[in-house]
């Protein structure tokens, strides 16, 4: 499994072994009854139908792991299935993607002489025209930094067309392979990714293997910009300049990055392979504007 994947099922399992532990339940060997009743539980604490099925493969993979198998057909199951459809959504509900509009308006508010800040919008830029994912920008904490999973100041390559972006680690491609993502320059002063990062890089010189978006401060400690650092700075911006930030996470960012380069025009098939995608799972995060849905009715009334 990716790790981003076993980290979901380490966790539903320990959702699991706690519930069964704290009620008294039995766990080996596997009693539906008792499953079920997990099951229940998850239904309402969750908003998603795809979720509850997470848990359910989750609980089912633990049982593998013992040599024992959960009769998944019994009635049981799908009477609780049954009942969820109707009550949850089908799919998770959908962060709306950044625009190129939030970002030249934090571009403006930025202070360009705190390096946090000018860091901060410096990934932005390079994560949305790249679409990276938040575990390739930064690490989850300093300790846990690792120049192969996470972008280092030497995986980014300036040329005379902008930076090209090297991803050695991905969700998908466990180092077997290393990404080239060209970002070329934009010649616009407000949303130019390739300038931000280049400004960012000479004013804040480190070791070509430190961190990317990683600076020095005043006493000489390197400070190293992490997964909550992005994410409390993503909300403290949008928030600034008046978007509601409770809806944005900062996967909105690849998300955001991946809408703008497919209402560029940019055929599917590059928009993929730019986005490091080997399934057709870029097509959840696509969102089309108000003039591209209305286009479907014209195109209609074209044909008559």
């Amino acid at each position: 499994y990716a790790p981003g994947t076993v980290k979901n099922i380490l966790s539903a399992i320990r959702l699991f072994l706690s519930f069964m532990l704290r009620n008294n339940l039995q766990i080996f060997p596997p009693v539906v009854i008792n499953i079920a009743q997990f099951y229940t539980s998850v239904v309402n604490r969750v908003s998603a139908m795809g979720t509850l099925q997470n848990y359910q493969s989750s609980i089912n993979t633990f049982y593998k792991m013992f040599g024992y198998t959960v009769d998944t057909g019994d009635i049981l199951f799908k009477l609780i299935n049954m009942a969820a459809k109707k009550q949850l959504s089908t799919v998770p509900a959908q962060k709306p993607p950044l625009e190129i509009g939030h970002i030249t308006a934090m571009h403006q508010i930025i202070d360009f002489t705190n390096p946090a800040q000018f860091a901060f919008i410096a990934a932005v830029g390079v994560a949305f025209m790249a679409t990276l994912r938040r575990s390739n920008v930064c690490p989850p904490s300093a300790s846990m930094y690792d120049p192969v999973k996470h972008l280092s100041r030497q995986d980014i390559v300036i040329n005379e067309d902008g930076i090209i972006v090297l991803l050695k680690w991905t969700k998908t491609n466990q180092g077997q392979q290393v990404y080239k993502i060209p970002v070329a320059f934009s010649g616009n002063s407000m949303f130019d990714p390739p300038s931000l990062f280049i400004n960012f890089a000479a004013a804040h010189p480190v070791k070509p293997t430190d961190p990317c978006f990683s600076f020095y401060g005043q006493c000489g400690t390197l400070f190293v910009m992490t997964h909550v650092d992005l994410a409390k700075m993503l909300k403290h911006f949008l928030t600034l300049i008046g978007v509601p930030a409770a809806a944005y996470t900062t996967h909105s960012i690849r998300k955001g990055g991946a809408t703008a380069i497919y209402r560029s025009g940019t055929s599917t098939e590059l928009l993929k392979q730019h986005g490091t995608w080997l399934s057709d799972a870029y097509q959840i995060y696509l969102q089309h504007s108000y003039s591209d849905k209305l286009s479907v009715s014209k195109k209609v009334y074209a044909m008559l």
